[in-house]
């Protein structure tokens, strides 16, 4: 088992946590997730030293906007902001591209929010499939054993939905399509899974074409 976290603090309250009852070796790193590798060490097959690993599962548990935790911590709505849920969306996209680039053939893959926005989560989603053809988005009953279906509550994913102005609080302005967004308020294309720097500021709440559902949304259904 492998976890990383870009904040070395969480990582050493993660080998705490894991001091504390059975575990299965755990290996803690910390660093950037839109850059995480692991390549093979010592002996071993001619050629084989430095091959990459991946994984049989991975799960993307990406940072976000928190509004879907405001039953337990209603302080957030105050501070909640729009910019949030734009500022997050390449980041996030970025750390699940990775970890589907980490993934083995056959293997599993969960993206995990704390968020309720659609442009953190059916966006990000959706974006992925369409980057990655080799994924496919599995239906609660094939990826869950009857047992744990049974006591969940869920929702199917939205098929669509609007991206806001990065003013919106004073442009009051939403958008249903990339051809509708203004030049001005569009992002500096990059490359689809590009993340923008920590220290970019004010652009990575700019609009971008992966926040806008896909033309076959029903497939996130």
């Amino acid at each position: 088992l492998v976890s990383n976290d870009l904040e070395r603090v969480r990582q050493e309250r993660t080998l705490r946590r894991a001091q504390c009852g059975p575990c299965v070796p755990l290996l803690a790193t910390y660093g950037d997730a839109t850059a995480f590798e692991m390549r093979t060490l010592g002996e071993g097959a001619a050629g084989d030293a430095g091959r990459p690993l991946l994984f049989d599962r991975v799960l993307c548990d990406v940072p976000c906007g928190g509004d879907g935790t405001l039953r337990k911590s209603p302080s957030k709505l105050s501070r909640w902001s729009v910019a949030a849920g734009l500022g997050a969306h390449a980041l996030q996209l970025a750390i699940l591209l990775r970890g589907a680039a980490l993934l083995r053939p056959g293997g599993r893959l969960v993206y995990s929010t704390c968020a309720l926005d659609p442009l953190q989560d059916e966006a990000v989603v959706s974006a992925a499939l369409q980057q990655e053809p080799a994924l496919a988005l599995l239906d609660p009953a094939e990826a869950l054993p009857p047992e744990t279906l049974a006591s969940l509550r869920y929702s199917r994913g939205l098929s669509s939905w609007a991206v806001p102005h990065p003013d919106f609080e004073t442009e009051r302005e939403m958008y249903t399509s990339w051809e509708e967004v203004p030049p001005a308020v569009r992002a500096p294309s990059t490359a689809p899974s590009a993340a923008p720097a920590a220290s970019s500021g004010p652009p990575r709440s700019l609009l971008r074409p992966t926040m806008f559902p896909p033309d076959e949304a029903g497939s996130l259904a």
